[in-house]
């Protein structure tokens, strides 16, 4: 083999090494669903943030004990909070009215003092295809 096939083969095995998502958690799509996401430990929250996984990461909603909530656009009257209170490490993010769009990857990033931040992947997948 010679030196420019190894080197393409080589950049094509990267790639896909980069764009590889590693997940938590698997869910099943349903119309209404919730991803979880509950931080193991004890800390002051400061912010959590969900994000759908893409080609990019799209926001979706964002928490603040201090300033509130503000849910994206797209998913406005389509997701909430479970529990959104101050002294609570459980920011599950529930879907009402899901379609086929929603299945995929998202990201719950959780902002906590003095630990940091912490991250939960979840991978949402069809029904039929579902693997725990």
């Amino acid at each position: 083999m010679d030196y420019p096939t190894l080197l393409l083969a080589l950049l094509h095995v990267y790639r896909a090494l980069c764009e590889e998502v590693l997940w938590h958690t698997s869910v099943p799509f349903a119309e209404n669903m919730s991803l979880e996401c509950v931080y193991p430990s004890m800390g002051i929250l400061t912010q959590v943030e969900w994000f759908k996984i893409g080609t990019q990461q799209d926001s979706i909603a964002i928490f603040s004990p201090t300033h509130g909530m503000v849910i994206r656009k797209p998913y406005a009257e389509r997701v909430y909070f479970l529990n959104s209170t101050m002294a609570s490490n459980n920011m599950t993010l529930f879907f009402r009215n899901a379609s086929e769009d929603d299945v995929g990857y998202y990201s719950c990033s959780l902002y906590t003092y003095p630990q940091g931040t912490w991250q939960k992947v979840i991978r949402v997948v069809q029904s039929d295809s579902f693997e725990a």
